[in-house]
């Protein structure tokens, strides 16, 4: 389990999480890998994952959806993230269940801040 640390404070914002993340293999067997779970996306915003390591990947994806879509203010990066993850978080969790016992709880987090 991955964690992810904000506080904001006066001077501005400390971020932290870890880097250890577990892969599943398709027969159900744990990997862990080392995820840089801080993407930066632009002088001053970060996106953070923390969760299940899909969350990292899709936390990405949705950086570069943005950038694609020159989604600079935060307010637009906030607009454009629930119905982004909404059809993504879906999508994942059918992959996982091809390689998985069916989990109805699946742990994905998404911190954006600026």
């Amino acid at each position: 389990m991955s964690q992810l640390i904000a506080c904001a404070a006066q001077d501005g914002i400390l971020l932290a999480g870890d880097s250890r993340g577990v892969f599943f293999e398709p027969g159900g067997e744990e990997r862990f890998i080392s995820l840089d779970r801080i993407i930066p996306y632009s002088s001053h915003i970060v996106l953070a994952s923390a969760g299940a390591s899909e969350a990292h990947d899709l936390c990405k994806e949705f950086a570069d959806f943005a950038q694609g879509e020159n989604l600079t203010e935060v307010n637009a990066l906030i607009e454009a993230v629930v119905p982004y993850f909404t059809g993504k978080v879906n999508e994942v969790r059918r992959k996982m269940c091809e390689k998985l016992p069916l989990n109805p709880i699946i742990n994905m987090y998404l911190t954006l801040l600026r």
